[in-house]
């Protein structure tokens, strides 16, 4: 664990930390450990992202002990991926409006902390992780946009990204924070309570069978609806491989003033189709 820190982000080491602890744990000693034994833990796990997580980190444990020659014989070898079907859930206004509602209201199994990154996931279209580890310091001098840096985007490049009002008026009474905006209850790491919140989440709004990442296809897809270039959509979500490798070297522009009116647009579309008790 201490070399993985050397050369990965927080998240990623606590993601192995966990997983390792929770699927490997008690496997016994590492040189009896067995591929069969490996297979049983591993289909004992219901769903095949969490199937496909835990085997990733109990192959990058097992690797480095061979590695290091602890073991002759990796036990993971031949196991293959489960294989996850691409998701194309994008939420209706309706259902945009009744998880707005939803993270509007004190509920025991909701942290204001999640109920408030919700309500941002759906107005920046970020990802769930990036915006859990929000520093104080990633937010502009003037708040008018965060700067996620490459340490916590899953391409591993800075992001600026322009913010709108709503978001402005949501994250403002955070910044009085010494440094994460949203930290684990007792603990200086970001957030983590996600699928017992989820879970409340669902049963509150009523809205099924949706992860907090069809909120960023949701976001990318709203843009489209409203008319924004796509190059500019594709800006917003830190997406690269849009860009031909001419374009990331000759074209220079920011695009910050193009992507904060993209940003204005947005939010008037959610104003008149999502939270319209809002205007006024």
């Amino acid at each position: 664990m201490k070399e993985k820190e050397k050369a990965r982000r927080a998240r990623t080491v606590q993601d192995l930390k966990d997983r390792l602890e929770r699927h490997f744990d008690i496997l016994g000693k590492l040189g009896k450990v067995t591929h069969n034994q490996i297979v049983r833990r591993l289909e004992g796990i219901k769903t095949s992202q969490e199937f496909n997580a835990a085997l990733r980190v109990g192959r990058t444990f097992f690797t480095w002990c061979t590695n290091r020659r602890y073991i002759t014989e990796n036990p993971t070898t031949g196991i293959e991926r489960r294989s996850v079907p691409s998701r194309t859930r994008v939420l209706s206004d309706e259902e945009l409006k009744r998880i707005w509602i939803a993270c509007s209201e004190p509920h025991h199994d909701m942290p204001e902390s999640y109920r408030t990154i919700v309500k941002l996931l759906m107005l920046t279209g970020q990802r769930k992780n990036e915006i859990a580890g929000v520093e104080k310091t990633d937010v502009s001098h003037n708040q008018k946009s965060i700067c996620l840096p490459d340490t916590l985007t899953k391409n591993k490049r800075q992001h600026e990204l322009p913010l709108g009002n709503i978001a402005l008026s949501i994250l403002a009474p955070l910044l009085t924070c010494d440094a994460l905006l949203f930290p684990a209850r007792g603990r200086a790491t970001p957030f983590n309570g996600w699928s017992k919140s989820k879970k409340a989440l669902d049963k509150v709004s009523g809205v099924g069978k949706w992860t907090l990442h069809d909120l960023r296809r949701t976001f990318r897809t709203i843009h489209a609806r409203i008319g924004t270039p796509p190059h500019i959509a594709e800006r917003l979500v830190n997406h690269i491989s849009s860009r031909s490798d001419v374009e990331v070297i000759y074209d220079r522009h920011t695009y910050l003033p193009e992507m904060a009116l993209a940003m204005e647009n947005f939010e008037r579309y959610i104003l008149q189709h999502v939270i319209p008790q809002l205007v006024g």
